[in-house]
């Protein structure tokens, strides 16, 4: 006996499984994304002494700031998959971001629903997603495997390049 359930389904029994950032659609742009991450710790200066610290958590959400720039056609398949794939950015997605360890998937939530501005003959999409951590791969063949998948720095670095000197600034 086969069992098939919806998305719908497996939300309602608790596993929610994550949207995958379309393939075809431009990553975020490279220079000026920001970064944030939690503080795990605190710092205390007793009144004679040296300061110490205590731990609060280990738990270290991260926040990234950053906008998305398409062309006409492209912001219009992003704003679709957005809509209907991501529930208006309610879902989890498989996110392609850039870190010190290369271009990792991580599974982010939007914080707000992002939204467009023209510029030009582009949009650019204001957003902020947040994740449980910063993934860090630690085996070779895992950080080989995102290499392989398409993503690589070159390719990266001239698209960054092409958005921040090409493209005048809003």
């Amino acid at each position: 006996m086969a069992l098939f359930l919806c998305r719908s389904s497996l939300i309602y029994l608790g596993i929610n499984m994550a949207v995958d950032y379309p393939a075809h659609l431009r990553l975020a742009i490279q220079q000026g994304k920001k970064r944030t991450i939690s503080k795990t710790f605190m710092n205390t200066s007793p009144l004679d002494g040296l300061m110490y610290s205590q731990r609060l958590t280990d738990q270290a959400p991260v926040i990234w700031d950053f906008n998305l720039i398409f062309n006409s056609a492209d912001a219009a398949d992003f704003s679709d998959w957005l809509l209907n794939d991501t529930d208006s950015g309610n879902e989890a997605v498989n996110m392609p971001i850039k870190t010190e360890q290369g271009i990792v998937i991580h599974e982010v939530r939007f914080i707000d629903i992002p939204q467009p501005r023209e510029v030009g003959d582009t949009w650019r999409y204001s957003c902020s997603v947040q994740a449980a951590a910063i993934v860090r791969p630690e085996d070779v063949e895992v950080l080989s495997d995102l290499a392989i998948a398409g993503y690589t720095e070159l390719d990266m670095s001239l698209i960054d390049q092409a958005i921040n000197e090409g493209w005048p600034e809003a």
